[in-house]
């Protein structure tokens, strides 16, 4: 998930709306995987190009090799990102 301070969700925000956050056991290949895919974001928003909007979180399943988005909501209220909060201003 690309995050843009004041524009998108944090990892608070995300965590904090999470009941439980499950985490299956990790494929050897898995990390692999989600760095080039993080890499591979990381230089179409530094070049400019259109990848994954920002505020989406994509959830990869290595066993069934499956993608999934959802997006992820700015809580206002947030003591980390929150328009109360002046760290990032």
């Amino acid at each position: 998930m690309l995050i843009l301070p004041h524009k998108t969700a944090c990892l608070y925000c995300f965590l904090s709306s999470c009941e439980t956050v499950y985490a299956p056991p990790v494929i050897g290949t898995t990390p692999g995987v989600i760095g080039v895919m993080q890499a591979n974001e990381a230089l179409k928003f530094l070049l400019n190009i259109k990848g994954i909007p920002p505020g989406v979180l994509i959830l990869w399943d290595g066993i069934t090799v499956t993608l999934e988005k959802c997006a992820v909501e700015r809580d206002l209220a947030c003591p980390v990102c929150g328009d109360e909060c002046t760290a990032f201003k």
